[in-house]
């Protein structure tokens, strides 16, 4: 009666959702399958990004050190933690910033076109003070070229001429130890292009002594890029601190 009365009605009564969803018989009994306007369509997040490059995919063990004895840093590799890779977050001193600056013990390492590998350690640490900060703890280091033995230790440049202007900690400008030991600013509006940078040793850091040419003769070199010369392009730069104090994501 109930189903004449419904289609004489000029207003029919709908059926019900499930009168038309699929049937699921499970163990004798008839169920039915979620409609798919129901069902939970949230998209499956993102993977996580790959992990950043371990301070060895430039510096190797040995030479670590050697490099990081006596300094604030460890000098086990697996407890340095890149917090900043030019590759990952940009040429930029803005991206630099955001993630190096954290006031604490750190280690530059860079790579440029020609494969040399150099790099600095900041005792201090940045934090874009837009000062000049006085130091005699920090300096700058290159490794052997890869024709040089793969015994020969970083040669180093040691801050002279007192703690005086041995880092330039300015917010517009990326890495600059001195006025010009190590000049890197990953800012265009500096009159660089984004990968360049330069260095001039011998007046706030030691000339470095290293090996070059086939003979592997000792030299003096008034860059950090050896005999390459005194300006480089960027392959990477990195900034590695160590691991107990690396931001917690989110």
């Amino acid at each position: 009666a109930a189903a004449a009365a419904a289609a004489a009605s000029p207003h029919p009564v709908p059926a019900p959702a499930y009168a038309s969803a699929p049937q699921v018989v499970v163990s004798g009994f008839a169920t039915f399958a979620p409609s798919p306007a129901h069902s939970n369509n949230h998209p499956a997040p993102p993977p996580p990004p790959p992990p950043l490059p371990a301070v060895t995919a430039l510096v190797p063990a040995e030479a670590l050190a050697v490099l990081l004895s006596g300094t604030r840093l460890p000098v086990e590799a697996a407890r340095l933690a890149c917090v900043y890779s030019a590759q990952r977050h940009g040429f930029n001193a803005e991206a630099f910033h955001a993630r190096a600056d954290l006031g604490v013990p750190s280690l530059l390492a860079g790579k440029t076109a020609t494969g040399r590998v150099f790099g600095a350690y900041n005792p201090l640490g940045w934090e874009s003070l837009d000062d000049y900060r006085a130091t005699s703890n920090a300096f700058l280091f290159s490794l052997p070229s890869a024709s040089a033995s793969s015994s020969s230790p970083p040669v180093i440049a040691s801050k002279i001429g007192g703690p005086e202007a041995a880092l330039f900690d300015f917010a517009d400008y990326a890495v600059r130890f001195g006025p010009d030991a190590l000049a890197i600013p990953l800012n265009a509006a500096k009159g660089l292009p984004p990968r360049r940078a330069v260095s001039v040793l011998g007046t706030h850091y030691a000339v470095m002594e290293g090996e070059e040419g086939e003979r592997r003769v000792v030299a003096k070199w008034r860059s950090v890029f050896g005999e390459d010369g005194s300006m480089a392009e960027l392959e990477e730069l990195m900034v590695f601190v160590a691991e107990e104090y690396v931001p917690k994501e989110g």
